[in-house]
């Protein structure tokens, strides 16, 4: 069965960042894959400015992921979300695909799901562009030492 390992950019704008539950599906010309949470116990998620990667493991899709889908629930303070782009990558072969949200921030009125409003959930199909020149990016992390100061290091996301 295929891993692929979604990176999710939380943008770096003014309250962008959310608690709310969020879940993905990937879709080829053929089917859709179930939905995944997108939480990582014990770590914050989606933080304005957060690279935020998952590995997904998904039944055959009959070809090449298309789109990306994303759902929202708007729980918390400040639900809404604003999501810059995301990759997906096919774990086994390297396939690459990038994908950008119509709308950035992820809110009840900036669905593109006519049927939902006004429920509390928002989502976005996001079509994904195959491009495997792209370099994942590695996220940077700020380790405290113990008696003061410390030292980043770049990490995989």
């Amino acid at each position: 069965m295929p891993q692929y390992k979604l990176i999710l950019k939380t943008g770096d704008v003014h309250g962008a960042g959310t608690d709310a539950r969020v879940r993905a599906s990937i879709r080829s010309r053929y089917q859709q894959s179930r939905w995944f949470d997108l939480d990582k116990p014990g770590y914050d998620d989606f933080e304005q400015g957060d690279l935020d990667g998952y590995v997904i493991q998904t039944t055959y899709l009959g070809g090449d992921p298309e789109y990306l889908n994303i759902e929202m629930d708007m729980s918390g303070l400040g639900a809404a979300w604003y999501l810059d782009w995301v990759i997906v990558e096919e774990i086994e072969t390297g396939k690459k695909w990038k994908g950008t949200p119509t709308y950035h921030w992820f809110d009840v009125e900036y669905s593109t799901n006519p049927y939902e409003y006004p429920s509390n959930t928002t989502s976005q199909s996001m079509p994904l562009e195959r491009d495997d020149s792209i370099v994942v990016p590695r996220k940077k992390v700020y380790h405290e030492l113990p008696h003061g100061g410390g030292y980043v290091t770049e990490e995989e996301v």
